[in-house]
């Protein structure tokens, strides 16, 4: 059997999938897909140790640890914040380590609405991009010189299907997000509970029921793909945070939750599905 490992999207909640993937690193697999944040943590994983992996997402104590801010830029641009930082970081792992594996990515076209997978058989420096397109929150953050990419999680956010197009049967899923055959019944915007940087929720409300709407869209998106895949695998296996313990916010960059989220990573239980 071909085995592939799929990280999806979820923001700063990809520091579980680096808690996870510490228990993974004994496993061989012949490839890894991600998108957003899983796009970071699959080129980690193909490029870095696992004590390395746990030590890049522990070094984040804020979201300006992650996105460069755009200052004055920010009233013309398409984000509040830029990539750079990420584009940087990127290729600083993937030009001075080899790959282990083969790592694919996913990015949205904002003008078409589709989506692509880059891999990295592209040259360090366009791989490095890729990577850094597929984790650019549209709205919060852009590619100041390709607005047109953003995150892959907008149309793919968890890219198995690409994994089982490609010819692999025997697939591991670490997804970002909780994982549940519905949205729960107290996941409507009316209840918003939030720890956004400064609490911004709070002063804005509005931007607050937006970011829970996307969450309750991201949450029905886990399951289509999950669910699809089930017929076409040989074995299928789910790492998901639970929803009570899960970071309140995608968004929450503060080095208590990344730390939690590393922790609950570490200490998941896999839910096999087949």
């Amino acid at each position: 059997m071909a085995r592939a490992l799929v990280l999806s999207g979820g923001g700063s909640r990809g520091s579980f999938q680096a808690g996870v993937l510490t228990k993974l690193s004994t496993l061989n697999y012949d490839a890894v897909y991600g998108t957003s944040a899983g796009a970071l943590n699959a080129t980690l994983f193909s490029y870095l140790n696992t004590e390395n992996i746990e030590s890049t997402w522990s070094q984040i104590n804020s979201i300006d640890d992650v996105f460069q801010f755009n200052g004055l830029n920010a009233v013309w641009s398409p984000g509040l914040y830029n990539n750079s930082l990420l584009i940087a970081k990127a290729f600083a792992i993937v030009s001075s380590n080899p790959a282990k594996m083969p790592v694919t990515v996913t990015v949205t076209s904002l003008r078409s609405g589709t989506v692509s997978y880059s891999n990295n058989s592209l040259p360090a420096k366009d791989f490095a991009v890729a990577v850094a397109n597929s984790a650019t929150i549209p709205g919060l953050c852009c590619n100041l010189n390709d607005t047109d990419s953003v995150d892959g999680g907008v149309v793919a956010n968890i890219p198995i299907e690409q994994a089982i197009l490609d010819g692999y049967d025997e697939i591991t899923v670490v997804l970002a997000m909780p994982y549940s055959q519905k949205v729960p019944p107290d996941a409507a915007p009316a209840s918003l509970s939030f720890n956004l940087p400064e609490d911004i929720s709070y002063f804005v409300p509005a931007i607050g029921a937006l970011i829970r709407s996307l969450e309750i869209m991201f949450n029905v998106a886990i399951w289509g793909p999950i669910q699809a895949a089930l017929p076409l695998c040989k074995s299928l296996t789910v790492y998901a945070p639970d929803i009570s313990t899960a970071n309140d916010s995608f968004l929450d960059f503060s080095a208590g939750a990344i730390m939690a989220g590393i922790a609950q990573g570490k200490a998941a239980l896999p839910l096999i599905l087949k």
